[in-house]
């Protein structure tokens, strides 16, 4: 959370930067509006009592679900826990069928290795790769994964940016 924090606050500095042109605060300025988004859901997170098992973890991932523009993925260990709109959108998956698969299910095999070389890194450095439709064809984005620690596992979750074809 301090490190989010840091992160907001830097990118909150650069739109005060002078050498930023008008296309590149505007960039700034929708990932500021981003952070904003992910602080708030971390701190009502933060302060929501754990009822029963995976429940703050749905309630997490709904609030920055509503909140991004990108397709989200949660998992543990490859295996989808939950999906987003968007993501569906993208795929013309529908949830329940994505929901408890494997992610590999989802990439054509030429990208099998990059995605698994991430999450098993724990790497949130971005990466492109390719993304299956339902129909078979595949689609270009970019990846960006982060693990939560939970207090019996670990879980991942994925933003997935689409990238001109």
């Amino acid at each position: 959370m301090e490190k989010l924090s840091a992160n907001f606050a830097m990118a909150r500095q650069l739109l005060t930067d002078s050498h930023m042109n008008a296309r590149q605060r505007l960039i700034v300025g929708a990932v500021v509006e981003e952070l904003d988004r992910a602080l708030e859901a971390l701190h009502a997170l933060e302060h929501e009592p754990e009822t029963t098992d995976g429940e703050p973890i749905e309630a997490y991932f709904q609030l920055v679900s509503d909140a991004s523009i990108e397709g989200l993925v949660l998992h543990e260990n490859g295996r989808i826990l939950l999906v987003n709109d968007r993501m569906c959108e993208a795929s013309g998956f529908r949830p329940e069928e994505v929901i408890g698969q494997s992610l590999i299910k989802f990439v054509p095999p030429d990208s099998v290795e990059a995605l698994r070389a991430h999450v098993l890194s724990g790497s949130s450095d971005p990466y492109r790769a390719q993304a299956l439709r339902k129909d078979g064809t595949s689609f270009p984005v970019e990846v960006t994964g982060r693990n939560f620690p939970h207090p019996e596992r670990i879980i991942r979750l994925a933003c997935f940016r689409l990238l001109p074809s």
